[in-house]
């Protein structure tokens, strides 16, 4: 049996063909059972809201730090990976429980694609009252930032879904850094720190200006390989981190 639950579906006017928001409102998650798969109607069954830009629906949608955790099931190495068990919990949990730690985030998204296997992304995020995106899977470019772009957000900071040991302070420190040194891009030096508990944290101008002038597949498929690699164009540091436990 499926359970029937209140849709809510807001699609972007400009977004890339089959994007589209999810925001499915729960006053009590238990509500939604743990044997039920696919408890949600076909995409195209949504009501789709597209607000106007001057409207108070985009107004109330407008955060200052948005957090975007960029997550896909068809991983080559190991498929499913993002919602395999980890101590009991999905690994992107985990990692929900994470970053929702972070002091300097307004607004928590998953980016994930428009591809079957990621439908279970989706019901995930319906779950943990988080919105979802789901977009290209390979122009991730262009996901991330159809993905923020209804927000109005000044910072963006990305995040990837096999990452649960992610450091929360990480992430203040990258958007405090940023905002501070007037930066267009920060992340850690990576070569003096484990893998997988740093954050990268950029504008959304800058995203806006790559997502525009970017077309090298590389690109494309690197949300901020177009920002690192033009050092005139943006104001790049990749720099110390305190918040974050250097390699021994």
């Amino acid at each position: 049996s499926t359970l029937a639950l209140p849709t809510i579906a807001l699609k972007n006017p400009s977004a890339h063909a089959g994007g589209f928001f999810l925001f499915i409102p729960f006053s009590d998650s238990s509500t939604f059972p743990e044997n039920v798969r696919f408890a949600l109607n076909p995409p195209d069954a949504f009501p789709m809201l597209t607000p106007s830009p001057h409207g108070s629906k985009m107004s109330q949608l407008k955060k200052k730090v948005i957090l975007v955790i960029q997550a896909r099931q068809g991983s080559t190495r190991l498929p499913g990976k993002i919602l395999m068990p980890l101590g009991g919990r999905p690994t992107l949990w985990h990692i929900l429980e994470r970053v929702r730690a972070a002091k300097t985030v307004d607004q928590i998204v998953v980016a994930t694609t428009d591809k079957p296997e990621d439908r279970m992304v989706e019901v995930f995020c319906n779950r943990e009252k988080i919105p979802c995106y789901k977009g290209s899977e390979h122009n991730v470019l262009d996901r991330f930032y159809q993905c923020a772009l209804p927000f109005h957000p000044e910072v963006v900071v990305r995040v990837t879904a096999d990452c649960p040991l992610v450091v929360p302070a990480g992430i203040d420190e990258a958007v405090e850094t940023l905002k501070k040194k007037k930066l267009d891009y920060f992340l850690p030096e990576l070569s003096k720190i484990p893998l997988g508990l740093a954050a990268e944290a950029f504008t959304f101008s800058a995203l806006e200006r790559a997502h525009k002038e970017a077309r090298e597949q590389a690109d494309l498929e690197h949300v901020t390989y177009y920002i690192q690699r033009h050092p005139r164009k943006f104001k790049v540091l990749l720099g110390e981190t305190r918040a974050i436990p250097r390699r021994p």
